[in-house]
């Protein structure tokens, strides 16, 4: 009778091994897909690193940032270097045209007369010239570049006089227009948070609740895959400024709604978007909280779209063009390699690099 006891009970064990063995396996562990996600990023990265002569100096300087932030290596400072010369010399041509009322009146006549609508996005934009003409100028000339030099502790040596048409300009009635921010609403999300960050003024809350009352989340399937696009990407451009461009890590309570959308609608925004937009839905959920579930969804399906062959991120329609991909491709590297938010560069790291900076420039 003891015996058959014993047996049983060894038969009980070997039972339950078993079957915690055969569910464990079936359930089977998230897999840790970091190393191949590295190697992808790793394999863009030097495609880019190869091939950068083919950027114009815009794009190199935004490879140059956004490696040299996400890496810590400052091997990628002439690349910013490029970008920083550019943007003073942008300045240059304007303080050269001039910066009174006419000078400014004719240049802006001239460029929105020249601005080519060829696709549905530059259409948009072109039709906010009539009720906003002005604002190419002051937003995407002078905003733009004013904001990236103080960004890194730069200023040009008219700085003064920019800040000046800054504040003349009326910039809240283009953050709260509808039309406006159907056609610009990625680049006014930066806008917002430059102004703030120069001291200008803060239009944050106002902008924030016109994109919620231009794209009522219950009425994305009423939207085209454009501007179910362009909604995507402001909202993602409101995470990154918030964040300096990837200085920071913002906080999920200020932007609780953002974050919640994303995660609600991952599948969609895959099915629905171009990669560049996928990536930085991507990149806005590591700013707020890398252990968030979603980001391995769209990292899996990131890496699935770096062609083996090509060893990068193709465009919409299969093209490779390295300047052209430079912004998709660069933001996939940070996507997939993802090293954490820093500060640098600073003007600290900027400063050995003085003598060949633009004569037009200073530090602050």
């Amino acid at each position: 009778m003891k015996i058959k006891i014993q047996f049983k009970k060894s038969i009980t064990v070997a039972f339950v091994f078993v079957w915690f063995v055969s569910i464990s396996f079936g359930q089977r562990a998230p897999i840790d897909h970091r190393q191949e996600y590295q190697n992808s990023a790793q394999k863009i990265l030097r495609k880019y690193e190869h091939h950068v002569y083919k950027l114009k100096p815009s794009k190199a300087g935004h490879m140059g940032l956004r490696l040299w932030r996400n890496y810590k290596d400052d091997e990628y400072k002439y690349l910013l270097l490029q970008g920083i010369n550019h943007t003073s010399q942008a300045l240059d041509k304007i303080v050269n045209n001039g910066l009174d009322k006419r000078s400014i009146y004719l240049y802006v006549k001239e460029k929105n007369a020249k601005y080519k609508a060829s696709t549905k996005k530059k259409k948009l934009r072109k039709e906010t010239f009539t009720t906003f003409p002005k604002y190419r100028f002051m937003a995407t000339k002078v905003l733009r570049h004013v904001a990236r030099l103080d960004e890194l502790g730069l200023r040009h040596k008219n700085h003064q006089d920019f800040m000046k048409l800054l504040h003349s300009y009326n910039f809240e009635k283009a953050f709260t227009n509808p039309q406006m921010i159907k056609a610009w609403g990625a680049q006014l999300a930066n806008q917002v948070y430059w102004l703030h960050h120069l001291g200008v003024a803060d239009y944050r809350v106002k902008f924030a609740k016109a994109v919620a009352r231009t794209y009522p989340d219950e009425e994305d399937g009423l939207l085209n895959k454009q501007q179910f696009q362009n909604k995507i990407y402001t909202l993602t451009h409101i995470i990154i400024a918030a964040s300096g461009y990837y200085r920071h890590q913002v906080d999920y309570q200020e932007h609780k709604e953002i974050i919640d959308y994303f995660r609600a609608n991952t599948d969609l925004i895959i099915e629905r978007c171009k990669e560049d937009i996928i990536i930085e839905v991507g990149l806005s959920l590591l700013l707020v909280d890398e252990s968030i579930p979603e980001i391995e969804t769209i990292r899996a399906y990131i890496n699935s779209k770096v062609d083996p062959k090509k060893k990068m991120v193709l465009s919409e329609n299969g093209k490779s063009s390295i300047s052209q991909g430079e912004h998709r491709n660069i933001i996939a590297v940070l996507l997939l390699d993802w090293q954490g938010c820093s500060p640098i560069p600073t003007s600290v790291d900027i400063q050995p690099m003085e003598g060949l900076l633009s004569e037009s420039l200073v530090f602050k």
